[in-house]
């Protein structure tokens, strides 16, 4: 994986180098630490991402880069819009990327990432808000961790930095993430409001019905608005009175 890196960043300038491990630093957060609350944003993000590569394989097989860069466009758009309406289904791609993404940076290995990016994309749609919020964070830390490899190695030479202690690194910023997302994302208790049913001052003394009941009625004082007794012909807090 170092070598892979490496080969990356040699020939990239100083300046793009840290532009690009900056950034990498901010979305790995985000996705760690606010995963699920920004789970519909980064959905798109994803279904473009998987469109996209979608329209390279494409572009590739026709052998022309711009039936790749028309294809990438168009899927992308088109798999970001599906998934943000298709929730559920977006919920399966967003889970499944970023699982395969972390299980690829652990195994190194494209065959064996794809069984627990499955698993994880089920999972996500049974149980959404916890299984989104493990593999974010568990996704975001690889990223984060990473970004950080890089920035302490970015001279290809200082790539001996043992990878025990990425993952070790890993597991710490995971199990961080995951405890902030749990309790910054905590379900409310939602309270029912009951609004008073405030009466009607324009109506007479004649038959109101009762909220909700179909043979309930009850009588207001066109004056002050205040309840009178059924058979009342006076009411007893302005003392109107009804007149034939």
């Amino acid at each position: 994986m170092s070598g892979l890196i490496g080969m990356f960043i040699e020939g990239i300038p100083v300046s793009v180098q840290i532009i690009t491990e900056i950034l990498l630093i901010l979305i790995g957060a985000v996705e760690c630490f606010a995963g699920f609350k920004t789970r519909k944003a980064m959905i798109a993000v994803w279904g473009f991402f998987l469109g996209a590569a979608i329209g390279v394989a494409v572009g590739i097989a026709f052998g022309s880069s711009a039936v790749s860069v028309c294809a990438s466009l168009i899927l992308g758009v088109g798999v970001a819009v599906l998934a943000y309406k298709f929730y559920l289904a977006g919920v399966f791609l967003l889970t499944g990327t970023l699982t395969y993404l972390a299980a690829l940076l652990l195994s190194q290995s494209y065959i064996i990432a794809i069984a627990p990016a499955v698993a994880a994309g089920v999972l996500s749609v049974l149980f959404v808000r916890p299984v989104i919020i493990v593999s974010t964070s568990i996704s975001g830390a690889a990223v984060l961790s990473v970004a950080a490899w890089m920035m302490i190695g970015m001279n290809p030479d200082n790539f001996h930095i043992p990878m025990v202690l990425i993952y070790v690194l890993m597991i710490i910023v995971a199990a961080a993430g995951v405890m902030c997302q749990f309790l910054t994302t905590a379900p409310s208790k939602r309270k029912v409001v009951v609004t008073p049913v405030k009466a009607n001052k324009t109506l007479t003394f004649s038959e109101r019905r009762y909220p909700g009941m179909q043979h309930a009625y009850r009588n207001f004082c066109i004056k002050c608005g205040n309840e009178i007794a059924d058979q009342g012909t006076k009411c007893p807090k302005c003392g109107f009175e009804i007149t034939d």
